[in-house]
């Protein structure tokens, strides 16, 4: 079965959609899930899911709630997929089953490990692949406070894994193919200063010196009208670079300039980066607006990258016999 939390939650096996009977049946699936097929005490969901909502026997609400949602997945032959147990509820999850959050970070940490590693043309496959499992906003449909949590978290490693694969796409000479789809990201999070930084390092090497310092001068206007600050010390020492046509800045053929900041660590660090503006809505993937069809940079290879939301099958879950 395929379990998709970003996006739209869906739940989907060969015999069609699994649908929750109304939101707060999605909510428990939802955090069912996040809890990667562990046990959810029972007063956990009702603190989390029913603390906003005026209901005299929240028990009693769930109860009625996970029994809707039985009979939901037994309509599509899923019997046994809500468990009961140990004083809480967990949804099992099988070697066949297929939830797309944890493969996307998987996805991101191994890539992270090959930028280390300077495997630029494998960091890029990598993070390209696990940013193709997004369809939309992180559980999209899903409000409470644990959904809002959790979504600024995935959503910043999104972020993130954008910015690392503009780096690794800059080592192997893509800087044209990448312009677009860097303008996006700096437009959807503006005070982001990595996303700033590879823009305009993108842009000198394609010859747009003049854009490039347009970027920055931007940035530098919208970093001390929001916050109040300067620069980081990053952007500032290539805004000096590019004015002065540094030879560093060039790409992979001579001397290049090296982006810094690269983890392995998929959760982003304390205080990294800058806050993030959340778009009113949601805009089309950014590899969209690329040039269509961009060429894996491996020499003489000639297949584009996959779609953005193209899914491959991965499966991560645990397994259960008793139901609740």
């Amino acid at each position: 079965m395929r379990f998709r939390l970003l996006g739209r939650l869906e739940l989907v096996n060969a015999n069609g959609a699994v649908v929750p009977p109304g939101a707060v049946s999605r909510a428990i699936v939802g955090r069912l899930l996040l809890a990667h097929g562990a046990v959810v005490q029972r007063d956990t969901l009702v603190d989390e899911l029913w603390a906003e909502r005026e209901t005299k026997n929240p028990v009693g609400a769930l109860q009625v709630q996970m029994a809707k949602l039985r009979a939901a997945f037994a309509a599509r032959g899923e019997d046994g997929r809500l468990l009961f147990g140990h004083g809480g509820y967990r949804i099992a999850l099988g070697p066949e089953d297929e939830v797309d959050a944890p493969v996307f970070e998987a996805a991101v940490r191994e890539g992270r490990e090959h930028l280390a590693a300077e495997e630029y043309e494998k960091a890029e496959s990598n993070l390209r692949l696990g940013l193709s499992m997004w369809s939309g906003r992180a559980l999209d449909g899903l409000e409470g406070r644990v959904f809002e949590t959790e979504r600024t978290r995935l959503e910043d490693l999104r972020l993130g894994a954008l910015e690392d694969v503009a780096t690794a796409g800059l080592e192997v000479g893509r800087a044209e193919d990448l312009v677009p789809e860097l303008k996006a990201l700096v437009s959807l999070a503006p005070l982001r200063e990595r996303s700033r930084t590879r823009l305009m390092l993108a842009l000198y090497r394609c010859g747009r010196f003049t854009e490039a310092l347009e970027v920055y001068e931007t940035g530098r206007r919208l970093l001390k009208s929001e916050l109040g600050v300067v620069p980081s010390l990053e952007l500032r020492s290539l805004h000096a670079a590019i004015i002065r046509h540094d030879p560093s800045l060039q790409g992979p053929a001579s001397t290049s300039y090296r982006m810094t900041s690269t983890r392995t660590d998929v959760r982003p660090a304390p205080g990294e980066g800058n806050p993030i503006r959340p778009p009113e809505r949601w805009i089309e993937p950014l590899v969209a607006a690329a040039p269509a069809a961009p060429a894996h940079p491996n020499a003489g290879a000639s297949r584009p990258w996959p779609p953005w939301w193209s899914v491959p099958s991965t499966a991560a879950r645990t397994a259960g016999e008793l139901s609740g």
